[in-house]
């Protein structure tokens, strides 16, 4: 899973390599609610992460 962060929003790419070629498997974002935007950093990134994984829980 890949993630990123920003002031502004969230998102998170999970991809899978078979053979040395990467495939999408999911993907998604969202904007940051007020509360989170007093996050650090590091925050947002886990949060991406959580979400994402989440998000595919449910998926699943």
């Amino acid at each position: 899973m890949h993630t990123d962060a920003s002031k502004k929003g969230i998102s998170y790419i999970l991809g899978q390599r078979i053979n040395n070629r990467d495939f999408v498997i999911n993907y998604g974002g969202r904007a940051l609610t007020d509360a989170e935007k007093n996050y650090t950093t590091s925050e947002w990134e886990c949060l991406a992460c959580v979400t994402g994984m989440t998000i595919m829980a449910f998926a699943g």
